[in-house]
């Protein structure tokens, strides 16, 4: 984890991480009157609650949960499920608000720098 400047150049007041994991998922195996993901989760990350591997969690038809370390009480925020997927457009939502902020913190890298692979490109 890193600590950067926030956007108005003061430090952030929490560690920023250099990936963001989420995790998505089309279906789930649990039932819908057990347990749901975020209390699976919490059984096999013992950091769940203060410091999670896996900070963003979204299963279709079942919900979207994102961690807020900023949050005094509980820190995970549930997003319900909609007949409409809204969890899925919540999901990217929160995936669009946060580039913005990374992109700030981090600068710009070129995504293409991501993708191309290294290698001699003739000149015609």
């Amino acid at each position: 984890m890193v600590n950067l400047s926030s956007l108005n150049d003061q430090p952030c007041p929490w560690d920023t991480p250099s990936v963001i994991p989420l995790l998505f998922a089309f279906s789930t195996d649990l039932s819908n009157s057990g347990k749901d993901e975020l209390e699976r989760y919490r059984e096999i990350d013992n950091n769940a609650n203060e410091s999670p591997a896996i900070p963003i969690m979204c299963v279709a038809g079942r919900g979207y949960w994102r961690f807020d370390p900023r949050e005094s009480a509980e820190k995970w925020i549930k997003h319900l499920p909609t007949d409409n997927f809204d969890e899925i457009i919540d999901l990217i939502a929160g995936i669009a608000n946060t580039i913005p902020d990374q992109i700030a913190l981090r600068g710009r890298p070129r995504f293409g720098h991501y993708i191309l692979n290294e290698r001699d490109y003739p000149k015609m």
